[in-house]
């Protein structure tokens, strides 16, 4: 059986990875004009740069549940 503790580390950790990420996505997806808009070499990075937050996050959450 899981404990509460161990269901609010996993919340936290989940929802500390989903809020940056709807933040930029709700961002991007208003219909205004952004530097680079047209550029995949940009679009590549901005998802990359993101994605190693991402995993970052998890790693890091990750070490401290365990």
């Amino acid at each position: 059986m899981v404990n509460q503790h161990t269901w609010h580390n996993l919340l936290t950790v989940i929802s500390t990875i989903i809020f940056p990420l709807s933040v930029i996505t709700s961002f991007f997806g208003m219909n205004v004009p952004l530097p680079y808009q047209n550029s995949l070499i940009a679009t590549m990075t901005i998802s990359l740069f993101f994605s190693r937050i991402s995993w970052g996050v998890w790693v890091y959450f990750k070490k401290m549940v365990d």
